[in-house]
C-alpha cells in the first residue's frame, strides 16, 4: 500500500472518529435536557 494512501486513510479515520465524538457529545447534551 502507498504511504500516501495510508496517510489519506488514517486522516479519514481520524475525521470520522472526531465526527462520532461530536455526535455523541451532542446526544449527551440532548439527554440532559
Amino acid at each position: 500500500m502507498n504511504a500516501y494512501l495510508c496517510k489519506k486513510m488514517s486522516k479519514q479515520r481520524l475525521s470520522v472518529h472526531a465526527d462520532l465524538s461530536i455526535i455523541k457529545s451532542h446526544l449527551r447534551k440532548d439527554e440532559k435536557f
